[in-house]
């Protein structure tokens, strides 16, 4: 290929994506990526506990956008819970493995990162059991992880669910924050 030819291609493709940047805002500064893009992003533990006051037997997710919210939550938890978080950028979720009746249970997060497509946030969590015919103490618990998530694309509605597909909760967001 003559230099002359790859250099009017390489100026095609780059006008080409230059206009399909420009059509999604990626070029505008603080723009939220397009619902209809699916994005990634990153997402933080902030807390995981064996013990976080959980009432229900079933799991359970809940989604905090300000402060208030997020502190009610925080008081049954174990004390020393207090993350820096700057609600502006990012959006915090708690999910509750539901209560227990042994120790050895456990909830965690499979990734760093959470995909989200048409606007809802798709985050996978891991449920640890102990083992069959394990000796485990005997007490209610109620395990849970508290995670951060950016807030760099329209999100408006958290899915959870299991490594083996199985849905363990949502939460619509409200779009106004």
């Amino acid at each position: 290929m003559s230099r002359g030819r790859a250099l009017w291609l390489a100026a095609f493709f780059a006008a080409g994506l230059i206009a399909a940047c420009t059509s999604y805002g990626v070029g505008e500064q603080n723009q939220k990526v397009a619902d209809a893009v699916v994005a990634s992003v990153t997402v933080k533990e902030l807390s995981r506990h064996d013990q976080c006051g959980q009432l229900k037997d079933e799991p359970d997710v809940q989604v905090f956008q300000a402060q208030a919210e997020l502190d009610r939550a925080l008081e049954s938890l174990p004390s020393g819970v207090n993350p820096d978080i700057d609600f502006d950028s990012e959006w915090v979720a708690i999910v509750w493995q539901g209560r227990r009746p042994t120790l050895g249970y456990g909830v965690s997060l499979v990734s760093e990162q959470v995909n989200i497509d048409q606007g809802v946030a798709w985050i996978v969590v891991r449920w640890r059991e102990p083992d069959a015919g394990a000796m485990v103490g005997q007490a209610l618990t109620s395990p849970c992880v508290l995670f951060a998530v950016e807030h760099q694309v329209v999100v408006e509605r958290v899915e959870v669910e299991d490594t083996q597909g199985q849905p363990v909760g949502n939460w619509d967001l409200d779009a106004d924050r």
